[in-house]
């Protein structure tokens, strides 16, 4: 039966094989056994949740999880901001990069974070494999006699 449409429509069913024509014959039952039978519904559902429907006690629950999140990005950059102010001070590039890649370590260990490392890197200006790249690192030297100093006093 497949082999005739194709036939009819001007292809060659040996030329495309009995996988493809196999797999056309489930898609055209697969179709037809849908609510909507052969009907393109690519324009009315397009899989993501409908917003439009959502009940008052829904909308707000997603605008207090967005607010949330827009609070601790806008915590973040007061961080960076006062940061930026003492990165102008210093004159050592790596030290000020060790303090983004802390503050943004500070940031993922707190308990209401919902930020992502990615987001964070980007606000900091720093790359995330370079965080992740100082996060598995021990400590520098400096770092390592610091501590030795702070022990021994």
């Amino acid at each position: 039966m497949p082999g005739n449409i194709f036939r009819k429509y001007g292809f060659d069913p040996h030329m495309l094989g009995s996988s493809r024509t196999l797999k056309f014959t489930d898609r055209v039952r697969k179709e037809a056994a849908r609510e909507e039978g052969f009907k393109d519904t690519r324009g009315t559902k397009s899989g993501r949740p409908s917003t439009k429907n959502l009940t008052i006690e829904e909308q707000l629950e997603r605008l207090k999880q967005k607010n949330k999140i827009l609070q601790q990005e806008n915590d973040f950059l007061k961080k960076s901001k006062i940061y930026q102010q003492k990165a102008n001070i210093k004159t050592a590039e790596g030290q000020t990069i060790r303090e983004k890649y802390k503050m943004i370590d500070r940031t993922l260990e707190s308990p209401s974070n919902n930020l992502s490392v990615s987001a964070l890197c980007d606000t900091a200006g720093v790359s995330r494999s370079g965080f992740y790249s100082w996060k598995k690192r021990k400590g520098s030297i400096s770092e390592k006699k610091n501590k030795t100093v702070r022990i021994l006093n």
